[in-house]
């Protein structure tokens, strides 16, 4: 299915009459509306995708802090359990 960007129409190609309201006038104006709606779409996009790319990067950076954060609660009970079994070892004498 083409996509609506890959028309281009070239305005300077439709004879335009003194009226604007000329029949004759309407495929330049119809040309106009879609080329400005193109434009209006392509720019949407490029900024809706610049957001999903800052929204995703962000994420990313969440993601790794909560790993890092994880990483180190793991680290600090492990320790904690190592030092009580080494206290019950040394309660009972081993």
């Amino acid at each position: 299915m083409a996509r609506v960007e890959d028309h281009e129409y070239e305005q300077a190609a439709y004879a335009h009459e003194a009226d604007p309201d000329a029949l004759s006038a309407a495929p330049g104006r119809v040309a106009s509306i879609v080329g400005a709606a193109e434009r209006a779409a392509a720019e949407l996009r490029e900024q809706a995708e610049l957001r999903s790319r800052e929204r995703i990067a962000e994420a990313e950076r969440a993601a790794e802090h909560r790993v890092l954060a994880a990483d180190e609660e793991a680290e600090e009970t492990l320790a904690s359990a190592r030092a009580e079994a080494e206290a019950t070892k040394e309660r009972c004498g081993r």
